[in-house]
């Protein structure tokens, strides 16, 4: 026999605890659930007032102060992790804007040595100081490249997403 679905909202009832506000033993109460038997007036009158109370349920669920102590708990949750993410996108955007203006700087001082270095005239010593700049900035256009600023703004676009689900569950 399939089991009778009792109560349309699943409650945290054990087979024992029912039984025992019924009135009855726990194996007549699983008897009576599996479809196999019946149960005593008596405790059809009070399995009636249980349905009658649990059909209540999706009304007075928002009336508990356990709810409201959820929710609040819920909100505090949501404003903290927004809070992190605010800081979080700050990060990021700073540390972006430091990479893109460091990556210019390189770009406009390997611009300036390549005019310098087409005009040609130099002595020894010049060109090891151009030979040197010239590779500082290489290494700093690899270390702040278009490539890795491209990962940041990636970053950054996924965090501005999350702050805006995160403001829209908050209200």
């Amino acid at each position: 026999m399939k089991d009778r679905k009792i109560f349309k909202t699943p409650l945290l009832f054990s087979q024992e605890e029912m039984a025992l506000l019924l009135g009855i033993t726990r194996s007549s109460w699983s008897m009576y659930v599996s479809g196999l038997r019946s149960i005593p007036t008596e405790a059809t009158l009070k399995l009636a007032k249980l349905l009658q109370s649990a059909a209540q349920l999706p009304l007075a669920t928002l009336e508990l102060s356990h709810r409201t102590v959820q929710e609040g708990k819920k909100k505090k949750m949501l404003q903290e992790e927004l809070a992190k993410n605010k800081w979080e996108t700050e990060v990021v955007e700073r540390k972006l804007a430091k990479m893109q203006k460091q990556f210019q700087e390189a770009e406009n001082t390997l611009q300036f040595i390549s005019v310098h270095e087409n005009l040609g005239d130099f002595n020894e010593q010049e060109v090891c100081i151009l030979q040197n700049v010239k590779n500082r900035a290489l290494t700093q256009v690899e270390k702040n490249g278009l490539h890795l600023q491209a990962q940041y703004q990636r970053h950054l676009r996924a965090l501005k997403s999350y702050q805006k689900q995160l403001e829209k569950e908050i209200k």
